[in-house]
């Protein structure tokens, strides 16, 4: 498996795998059988979400595209969100957004419900952007890594940021 997802208040975990897309049911956490499996042959490298609050998830592809699906894997809706590979997508805790980064070294923000439109970049990162997450303790808060750099950005400031560490 390559990317991983975990429903928050359902026994399910979201896997993606190069083609492969798959909802698994835990029975018990010791006993796991797939609810739902579907292959895709346009694309590769699935980045999975869940989005418990309106029972669909997300799915991320080499493309730059994000793939809006039922539980059932049915499309629902498509639309090219980055000009590389999709890295990272985090869903806001609490409010419509959908945060994705990319190999374009851009993140973006998404609102659900104006259909999927970009509200936001965010261009401080000068390499692919590999993980975003939101700030459980101030949701209008996000991390990101980008190569050995970790930046922590305010959503109503995208040309700033808060704090930035270089790794080693």
């Amino acid at each position: 498996m390559t990317f991983i997802d975990v429903h928050p208040s359902e026994p399910l975990i979201l896997t993606g795998h190069q083609k492969y897309v798959c909802i698994w049911k835990a029975v018990q956490w010791q006993d796991h059988r797939p609810e739902n499996a579907k292959g895709f042959d346009d694309t590769m490298d699935f980045v999975v979400k869940f989005i418990p609050r309106r029972n669909l998830i997300l799915t991320g592809d080499s493309s730059g595209k994000i793939n809006v699906r039922t539980r059932n894997l049915e499309l629902v809706h498509k639309f090219t969100a980055h000009g590389g590979r999709v890295r990272s997508l985090a869903v806001h805790p609490s409010q419509r957004y959908v945060l994705s980064s990319s190999d374009d070294h851009l993140i973006k923000l998404w609102d659900w419900d104006n259909d999927w439109t970009c509200t936001q970049e965010f261009r401080r990162h000068t390499s692919p952007v590999t993980q975003v997450a939101f700030n459980p303790k101030d949701t209008n808060t996000f991390a990101s890594v980008s190569g050995p750099n970790i930046k922590v950005l305010r959503l109503s400031f995208p040309m700033s940021f808060l704090w930035s560490r270089a790794g080693a």
